[in-house]
């Protein structure tokens, strides 16, 4: 399984390492290595999660992150759309994923 990340989602990741290294020095490269960690995973484990519209939903286990991704069977290829906030405004998503959701 090949997984493609978006420059959006890198941008996501981004943003949650700076919002975590802000709050403490070295929170943000754990949360980044979380990250880093729950999408490779989906090498092995894409297709198993949660539908929601049309994206596969990975809850991060030690953040309170989700990884919204989409599975091209076919190619056997995931592609991380987004990387956001369970926190964060539900519309924001909304806006964010387009009609995928």
């Amino acid at each position: 399984m090949i997984v493609n990340i978006l420059d959006a989602a890198s941008d996501d990741i981004y943003d949650g390492y700076c919002f975590y290294e802000k709050r403490q020095p070295g929170l943000g490269a754990y949360f980044y290595e979380a990250v880093k960690d729950e999408i490779t995973s989906l090498k092995s484990f894409a297709g198993i999660h949660l539908m929601v519209g049309q994206c596969h939903r990975l809850i991060m286990k030690r953040f309170p992150y989700s990884i919204y991704y989409v599975l091209d069977r076919a190619a056997d290829e995931a592609t991380v759309l987004a990387v956001v906030g369970d926190r964060r405004d539900p519309t924001y998503l909304t806006i964010r994923l387009g009609g995928l959701i």
